[in-house]
């Protein structure tokens, strides 16, 4: 168990996924822990340049 970090890894992983049109599940259970499942599309068709276009049009 590691503490001390700055918490910002998943939220992270979380929004680089979400741009790759990827999943985030998340389960927790009181006793056992949490499970975290990052789920990607294998061939999702775009490219940075297209999510980058995307975001700079008005």
């Amino acid at each position: 168990f590691k503490s001390g970090g700055t918490g910002l890894g998943l939220a992270i992983a979380r929004q680089t996924i979400l741009a790759h049109h990827g999943t985030v599940e998340a389960k927790s259970e009181v006793g056992r822990g949490t499970e975290i499942r990052f789920l990607l599309p294998v061939n999702g068709g775009v490219t940075l340049a297209k999510v980058a276009d995307q975001k700079h049009v008005p």
